[in-house]
């Protein structure tokens, strides 16, 4: 499945920034204001909400983490969680963080050719998740 197919719904992996680790290593020889930076990353399970258009040359998909650590210590789903039942592995529940995210399709996880899809979610849960997801950006529970 190439970039261009992933669509909503689908649950792919992504490349997760992790921007406290952001380290300046030069300037740009040739472009103005523009620098180079090293920043940690690591691939994480994403559920895709919508394709963004196309900026800076990319394509930008608005997705929602998924983790297995949606529970809090008395075993209650956290406030900024959902579950979605088995999504990743069998036997381990998954939760998506009502968090959203923008990441381009370079940080979409490939293999040179495809992307690659984790699996795609049933029509009914997905629009749940969309829904329950609009309502809280909305400023409604």
């Amino acid at each position: 499945m190439m970039i261009n197919s992933v669509k909503p719904g689908m649950v792919v992996w992504g490349i997760h920034l992790h921007k406290d680790t952001v380290h300046f290593i030069k300037k740009h020889e040739h472009k103005a204001g523009h620098s180079y930076y090293e920043v940690e990353g690591k691939c994480r399970p994403v559920l895709v909400i919508s394709q963004q258009t196309k900026a800076r040359g990319r394509v930008w998909f608005t997705v929602l983490p998924i983790t297995s650590k949606g529970q809090d210590e008395k075993g209650n789903t956290k406030p900024s969680c959902m579950r979605i039942g088995e999504a990743i592995e069998d036997s381990t529940q998954s939760y998506i963080e009502l968090v959203a995210e923008y990441i381009p399709d370079n940080l979409i996880s490939n293999d040179g050719r495809s992307c690659k899809v984790v699996k795609e979610l049933d029509p009914l849960t997905f629009s749940n998740i969309q829904r329950i997801f609009l309502y809280r950006i909305m400023g409604k529970s």
